[in-house]
């Protein structure tokens, strides 16, 4: 059966499946199934705590900073907080940590990166500090989350910086469209981080 280049006229994104079942063929549908690509149910990359709890442009900003810095080398220091990022954010395909992602890091790799941030760009960096914040704030494992904020205070300070307040980082990373005023979705969240924490 021949099929239509769907691409031409439409986004991938937008084809409702039953309007895409209509034009490939039952085997080539088979197909899809059995790989995932077609299927509504599938996990998300992100992790749970991403999606429920962080503004879009808070996962945006975690997102962008998923890929190491260009120009240093595979085994560059850098390359482990990476992976530290993609452990606390991402979800990995075979349910265990890979080589992609886990954590594995030491007081002295912090100091490492620290020490010599001039090899790095500038623009990685502050994008690595800034989802480094968002898991601070965010993250509901209050061990993890203080992990986090403190290796962004301390790459702010080594920039020279200024540490966001909570409710500076909620106002720059809120979503525009969404219901809640900004002083109710901070205090919302830090309302159930708080709860967390505590445990039963």
């Amino acid at each position: 059966m021949k099929t239509k280049d769907l691409t031409k006229n439409h986004h991938w994104s937008c084809i409702q499946p039953n309007v895409l079942k209509s034009q490939i063929s039952e085997s080539e549908w088979d197909i899809g199934n059995k790989i995932g690509f077609l299927r509504s149910d599938k996990k998300s990359v992100l992790q749970d705590w991403v999606t429920d709890r962080c503004s879009i442009r808070m996962q945006g900003t975690l997102l962008s900073a998923i890929r190491g810095c260009d120009g240093v080398a595979k085994e560059d220091i850098s390359k482990k907080f990476v992976r530290a990022l993609r452990y606390n954010v991402l979800n990995s395909p075979v349910g265990y940590p890979t080589r992609f992602l886990y954590f594995d890091i030491k007081e002295e790799d912090i100091v490492r990166l620290l020490d010599h941030p001039d090899q790095y760009e500038l623009h990685w960096l502050l994008h690595f500090m800034q989802a480094a914040e968002v898991i601070g704030w965010m993250h509901p494992d209050i061990k993890i989350s203080l992990w986090w904020h403190s290796l962004y205070t301390k790459i702010v300070n080594m920039l020279h910086l200024n540490p966001e307040k909570y409710e500076q980082f909620c106002s720059r990373l809120h979503d525009d469209d969404k219901g809640d005023t900004l002083m109710e979705y901070a205090n919302n969240i830090k309302h159930t981080q708080v709860e967390e924490s505590s445990g039963p």
